[in-house]
């Protein structure tokens, strides 16, 4: 049979949407594009939205109330014009594939995000039944994200993360391995994305060690799966000052994005609020977007709290997964919105 001739990636002048060029993102014009922003849970609310069994207690027009009031909030007053939707399920039943509810309240927010002009959503694998003991994408995985790219094939302002963080394989012994199932992953989004068009959405592929943390493997061994079109590297930054630097280090050859960052404290790693802004004016520079986590009062390092005065690490109570709360920044909030309001431009 004759083969199928591979679609040209979007072009860069088509509006609104980004590509990857050389080692940066790029905007519909050609010029360099950091996004700046904040994590963002779902209607399940880093479990505080679910039972004890993993059963999604706000599936419903409360939580989906409650979600976009959230993205009012990070959008508007907080200045982000980047978040990244993490996608929470635990029980397979539940997930995006399988649950017609939820895949419609996960389409609703994002419609919701797309209200906000100049901002691009990152929706993320973070916690499903699908990724394996490792953290890795599977076969199971690779079907939410050819349902999600079928879905959302249109949405110029919409890239998808294949995983949340690979663990362990601190050697680098696994890196081959795991970079087949990325390979793979991203191979299922350009999939559904060739049965519909032209259409190339950022995918963004998680380091290979540490809890995502390292990409070197990348450097060397990039995603290959159609040329590695539009495939963006995702690191996340929970360490001390003096790792910023090599962290940061691979942004010179790929397109890097800092997936999760945030002040920690703890046998392995030190940081302040104050070492943040040392972490992000090094992005910036390098032209590396960047997205702390996490815009939630439960699941620290938090960004909001239900009273004002509130640290980074103090989980607020755990009442109804926060609805209706007042978005109060605490320490690490206040610092994220100072660098927003100052620096995030369309």
């Amino acid at each position: 049979p004759t083969p199928t001739p591979t679609p040209t990636a979007i072009p860069v002048s088509a509006t609104g949407w980004l590509s990857t060029r050389q080692n940066h993102l790029v905007t519909s014009n050609g010029s360099l594009w950091i996004g700046r922003g904040a994590n963002l849970q779902d209607t399940r609310s880093c479990g505080s939205g679910t039972s004890t069994s993993g059963a999604p207690l706000d599936d419903n027009a409360t939580g989906l109330n409650e979600v976009n009031r959230r993205v009012d909030s990070l959008t508007g007053i907080w200045n982000a014009n980047f978040v990244r939707l993490t996608l929470e399920s635990r029980r397979t039943q539940d997930n995006y594939l399988n649950s017609a509810t939820y895949r419609w309240l996960i389409k609703q927010i994002i419609d919701h995000i797309g209200t906000h002009p100049h901002v691009y959503v990152l929706v993320s694998i973070w916690l499903d039944p699908s990724l394996d003991a490792n953290g890795w994408p599977t076969t199971a995985t690779n079907q939410i994200l050819g349902q999600l790219a079928t879905d959302f094939y249109s949405y110029s302002y919409v890239m998808f993360g294949v995983s949340n963080e690979p663990i362990n394989n601190f050697d680098g012994a696994q890196d081959s391995q795991v970079w087949v199932r990325m390979n793979s992953a991203v191979q299922a989004v350009r999939d559904a994305e060739n049965a519909l068009g032209p259409n190339r959405h950022i995918v963004t592929v998680q380091g290979t060690r540490d809890w995502a943390r390292d990409v070197t493997y990348y450097q060397s061994h990039p995603i290959t799966s159609e040329g590695g079109v539009n495939v963006a590297y995702e690191t996340h930054i929970y360490n001390s000052p003096g790792d910023f630097a090599g962290m940061l280090a691979p942004s010179s050859t790929l397109p890097l994005l800092i997936g999760e960052y945030g002040p920690v404290n703890d046998q392995w790693s030190q940081a302040t609020v104050v070492d943040m802004q040392t972490l992000v004016d090094r992005a910036d520079a390098a032209g590396v977007p960047h997205l702390a986590w996490t815009f939630h009062q439960y699941c620290s390092p938090n960004l909001i709290g239900q009273a004002p005065g509130m640290t980074w690490d103090m989980n607020s109570t755990n009442t109804n997964g926060g609805l209706g709360m007042t978005l109060n920044p605490t320490d690490f909030g206040k610092f994220l919105i100072g660098h927003l309001q100052k620096n995030t431009v369309p």
